[in-house]
C-alpha cells in the first residue's frame, strides 16, 4: 500500500505545522500491515516557504521552516510543487536544492515532472505540475509574482497531454492496476477563498479524456473533498493557517450526478490518501483510494480521522 500525505500551504513554522510530526509518525506507526520496509510519501502542494519562498539553496528557511521542525524527525520523501508564494524570490532554488541534496529527500527535479511509486502491485503515476507558470493570468494578480519568473505555459501543456496519453495507453496494456493522479497548487474548481481557476479548465478536459483518478491541490487554506464526474478533487491546504472568513461547521452534501459529493472542513487539518489493490473485485486492474482527514488541532495521543471515504476504481 502507498500512503500519500497531502500537505499544502505548510511553510509557516507555527504550532499547527509542527503537529505534522507527531500526527504523521503516530498514524504511520499505527498501521499494522503498512510500511514495514518503506515510509509514506509527503506531497508538498505549494506555498512551501512563507511569505516569500527561498532565494537560494543556502536560504536559512531550509533549516528553520523545513529541516529542523519537520524533516529531521520525519525523514520521508517530499514530492513538491511550487505555489505562488514560492515565486516571490527564486522558484528554481527549490529545484536546485533537490539536485544538490538528494539525501535530504526533497524531491523537485524540475518545475514539473512525473513521479512514480509502485507498492503492493499498484503503480501510481503522479504528474507534479507548476500551476503558477501554467496559469499566468491568474498568477500575475498575486503580489510579488514576477512575470519574468514564469515559464512558457505552452511547453508544459504539451508535456501534460503527451504524458497523460502515454500513461493511459500503458494502462490499457498493463497486467497491474495503474492509478494516475495530478497535483498542483491552484484548484481547478473552488468554493473557497480564491475561487475557480479558469485557466485550468483545459486540464480538467484532459483529466476526463485520459481517465485520471484524482487532482490534489492547495491554495485555499481549507480541507476539501469533491467528486466531479468520477474524478476526486482533494484540497489539502489548512496547515499553517486557515482563512477566518469560513464558518466553523462541517458541510457534507450530495449535489448532482456530475457533482456527486462535496465535503469541506475549515479548521487546521490534513488529508492522507492510501492506495491499495481491491479485495472485492475479480478484475486485476481494480484498486482503492481511501481518503482520511486528520485534525491538527487535536492533542490526543491516539489520532483518529475526522472523516473517511473510500473510492473504488475502475
Amino acid at each position: 500500500m502507498s500512503r500519500f500525505w497531502c500537505v499544502g500551504d505548510w511553510g509557516l513554522s507555527n504550532e499547527y505545522q509542527q503537529r505534522l510530526v507527531p500526527l504523521l509518525s503516530s498514524v504511520d506507526s499505527d498501521s499494522s500491515t503498512f510500511l514495514k520496509k518503506e515510509k509514506s510519501t509527503i506531497l508538498a502542494l505549494g506555498d512551501n516557504f512563507y511569505n516569500d519562498g527561498v532565494d537560494s539553496i543556502q536560504d536559512s528557511a531550509w533549516v528553520s521552516v523545513w529541516w529542523e521542525p519537520l524533516q529531521s524527525h520525519l525523514m520521508r520523501r517530499w514530492v513538491a510543487c511550487l505555489g505562488n508564494h514560492d515565486y516571490h524570490q527564486n522558484p528554481d532554488a527549490q529545484v536546485q536544492f533537490s539536485l544538490a541534496y538528494p539525501e535530504s529527500l526533497w524531491h523537485m527535479p524540475r518545475r514539473y515532472f512525473l513521479y512514480t511509486e509502485e507498492r503492493n502491485g499498484v503503480i501510481t503515476y503522479l504528474l507534479v505540475l507548476d500551476t503558477v507558470s501554467l496559469c499566468p493570468q491568474t498568477s500575475i494578480r498575486f503580489a510579488h509574482v514576477h512575470p519574468h519568473h514564469l515559464q512558457n505555459p505552452d511547453t508544459q501543456w504539451t508535456w501534460i497531454e503527451k504524458t497523460l496519453y502515454d500513461l493511459n495507453e500503458k494502462r490499457k496494456k498493463s497486467p497491474q492496476p495503474i492509478n494516475i493522479m495530478l497535483m498542483g497548487h491552484y484548484p481547478i474548481f473552488s468554493n473557497g477563498h480564491h475561487g475557480d481557476t479558469p485557466e485550468l479548465i483545459l486540464l480538467w478536459k484532459m483529466m476526463k479524456e485520459y481517465k485520471v483518478q484524482a487532482y490534489l491541490f492547495g491554495h485555499d487554506h481549507t480541507a476539501v473533498l469533491e467528486v466531479k464526474e468520477n474524478i476526486l478533487l482533494v484540497g489539502s491546504s489548512a496547515i499553517s493557517y486557515t482563512y477566518p472568513t469560513f464558518g466553523s461547521v462541517v458541510q457534507l452534501s450530495d449535489i448532482s450526478p456530475k457533482h456527486s459529493f462535496y465535503y469541506y472542513h475549515p479548521l487546521h487539518s490534513v488529508w492522507s490518501i492510501d492506495v491499495f489493490p481491491s479485495s472485492f473485485s475479480l478484475s486485476t486492474s481494480s484498486f482503492v483510494l481511501q481518503t482520511n482527514l486528520w485534525s491538527l488541532e487535536s492533542k490526543t495521543s491516539k489520532p483518529f480521522p475526522l472523516f473517511q471515504k473510500t473510492f473504488h476504481f475502475p
